[in-house]
C-alpha cells in the first residue's frame, strides 16, 4: 500500500461515513487493520472503545442475528485474519449489515459488537 506525498488521513471511521452511510460516535482505537492493498476487495478492521459507542445510520440486531456468519468467516480466511485478531462471535451482542450502497447489490459491510470485551468489528467487501 502506498501513501501519495501531502496526502491528510482521515480516520477510518470518517471513510465508513463516507461510504456506507454510517457514522460512529465516540472514542475508539484502531487495534487491528487487514486489507487487499486495493480499492476493491475486503477490508477488515478492529476497534476498542472505552465509553458507549453510537452506531447511526444502522439498525442494530441483538446478538448475531444482524449477519451472516458464514459469509464473514469466509472473508476474514480469505485474507488470512489470525484466530486471535477475529470477532469471538459468540461473545457477539449486537450486529448490523448492508447488502449494498449501490445499484448492482454487491457490496457489503457487516458491524459486529462485543459490548463486554469493548471492541467493535468492522468487516466490506467491495466488487
Amino acid at each position: 500500500m502506498w501513501i501519495a506525498k501531502n496526502t491528510v488521513l482521515k480516520p477510518y471511521t470518517d471513510l465508513i461515513q463516507q461510504s456506507w452511510h454510517v457514522n460512529i460516535v465516540g472514542e475508539n482505537t484502531c487495534i487491528y487493520s487487514k486489507d487487499e492493498g486495493t480499492p476493491e476487495g475486503i477490508r477488515y478492521h478492529a476497534f476498542a472503545y472505552e465509553d458507549r459507542m453510537d452506531f447511526q445510520g444502522l439498525n442494530l440486531s441483538e446478538g448475531r442475528k444482524g449477519v451472516s456468519v458464514v459469509n464473514i468467516q469466509d472473508l476474514l480466511a480469505e485474507l488470512e485474519v489470525p484466530q486471535k485478531e477475529q470477532p469471538d462471535f459468540d461473545a457477539v451482542t449486537k450486529s448490523a449489515a448492508i447488502y449494498s450502497r449501490t445499484q448492482d447489490n454487491r457490496d457489503r459491510f457487516y458491524l459486529l459488537v462485543d459490548e463486554n470485551s469493548k471492541t467493535f468489528y468492522v468487516m466490506e467487501l467491495f466488487m
